[in-house]
This record gives structure tokens, C-alpha cells and sequence, in this order.
């Protein structure tokens, strides 16, 4: 195990803006999509733990920011969740500051490093000289062992009020890493689509899993995410959270 790869998976790697802060909402993502390289693992395992805000949301940083479908289905559903229409995705990231600096949201992945999909032969050569683990399958359990109880900790120091978890057929691996307990999922449905939750953290915290944001399955309809934002807040009600 490469130390310095230990010391970057144990930290905000996989996290790509906003403000974990007591009370917030986080939205946790499996792994960033686009894939990382040998290359670019070399560059920034140990550079630093601390997740990088999105910068100042001028117009110019929300267009760099909305590129992305994944990112625009989570604002449409945290906006959902203010009791917002998902049309005002936009104005909601602008006027919330969401991923920024301050805010009250957080974005965030179980898994660090960066793969085009979930497919276990894209781990490259050069990934087991970086890290010091010889294949994925040996990397996520490596991850289910220790990053999953620092993202424990993480929960229990910064008692967010809401996680949101992306991708219900990964549900096993979002109920581990937040701690879901003896007493299970609990599960709903919103728009055709069903979501689990459960209580974590002493009660301080609701963890719901969605599907994922997008895709020909997943939660892409936006009757669907404005469905399912407003049956989180009343969750939200139902708990006094």
C-alpha cells in the first residue's frame, strides 16, 4: 500500500465543491466519471485533502459548471428539496452559492479516483505502481474497509442534516459507507421510481439513495426529480430534521 495514496483516499479526494459545515446537505456520487490516467493520479495523490469550491458563480462559472447533465440533475433535484420548481435549477445554484465556498451544500463520491464506467478492466498498469493495489475489485474493498469510516466520521463530526446518495444499484455500498445500522432501508417512491432511506448518525441525519442522475434508467425526468426532491422534504418534515 502506497502511504501517500493512503493519506489521499482518506480525505476529500472525490470531492469536487461546496461546504460539509454542520446542517448541510451533501450529494454523494460512486466516482467521478471521465477517467483519471496514470499521469494524472501521479499529480495528485498527496497534493492536498482540501475539496476545492467551485470558484465565484459569475455567469461564466455557472456555464462551466451546467456542462455536465449529472450536475445539472442535481441541482434540479436539491432544488426540488427547497421546495423550488426543478425549471429554476440554475437560479437556485446562483442564488444558493450551491457548491461553493460557505454554502450549505456539499458534493462528494464514495470512490476517489476517476473511471469512464464501472467496468473493472479500465484499471490501468500504472494505477497498481500509484497506489500499491494490484486490480479495482481489491482497491473498493480496500475503500469499503477504510474510506467508508472516514466518511463515517466525517458524518458524525459535521452532523449534515440530508445525504443524498446517486445510485440505488449501489445501495449496499451507500448503507455501509453511511452507516445505515441494524434497522435497514426503508423504501418510497417518487415518479414511478423507487428511492430507500434511512435514519443515521443518532437520528441527526436522513440518507435517502435515488437512482442515478441520468441515463435511460435512472432519474432524468424532471417530473420525476421534482417528485422525488418534494418526497424528501417531507421526510425531512416527517423527521423534525
Amino acid at each position: 500500500m502506497s502511504d501517500k495514496f493512503k493519506e489521499w483516499a482518506l480525505s476529500y479526494s472525490g470531492c469536487d465543491g461546496g461546504d460539509h459545515r454542520q446542517g448541510g446537505t451533501w450529494i454523494c456520487g460512486l466516482e467521478f466519471g471521465g477517467g483519471d490516467t496514470e499521469q494524472s493520479l501521479e499529480t495528485t495523490i498527496g497534493l492536498g485533502a482540501v475539496p476545492k469550491p467551485v470558484v465565484e458563480h459569475t455567469e461564466e462559472a455557472a456555464n462551466q459548471y451546467l456542462k455536465f447533465q449529472y450536475n445539472i440533475k442535481a441541482l434540479k433535484l436539491l432544488a426540488a428539496v427547497d421546495g423550488q420548481s426543478v425549471g429554476r435549477y440554475r437560479d437556485f445554484f446562483l442564488e444558493k452559492d450551491a457548491f461553493g465556498e460557505g454554502s450549505k451544500y456539499f458534493k462528494m463520491n464514495l470512490f476517489p479516483i476517476s473511471f469512464k464506467n464501472t467496468d473493472p478492466k479500465l484499471w490501468k498498469q500504472g494505477f497498481a505502481k500509484r497506489t500499491g493495489i494490484s486490480d479495482k475489485p481489491t482497491y473498493l474493498n480496500w475503500c469499503r474497509e477504510h474510506r467508508f469510516g472516514w466518511i463515517r466520521q466525517l458524518v458524525r463530526t459535521q452532523r449534515p442534516k440530508l445525504v443524498i446518495c446517486t445510485g440505488i444499484t449501489w445501495r449496499d455500498d451507500f448503507a455501509l459507507a453511511f452507516d445505515a445500522g441494524e434497522h435497514g432501508l426503508s423504501k418510497g417512491e417518487a415518479g414511478g421510481k423507487e428511492f430507500l432511506h434511512f435514519l443515521t448518525n443518532g437520528g441527526r441525519t436522513l440518507v435517502v439513495i435515488t437512482y442515478f442522475l441520468g441515463g435511460r434508467y435512472g432519474l432524468s425526468k424532471n417530473t420525476s426529480i421534482q417528485e422525488t426532491g418534494e418526497k424528501i422534504k417531507a421526510l425531512l418534515r416527517q423527521f423534525s430534521l
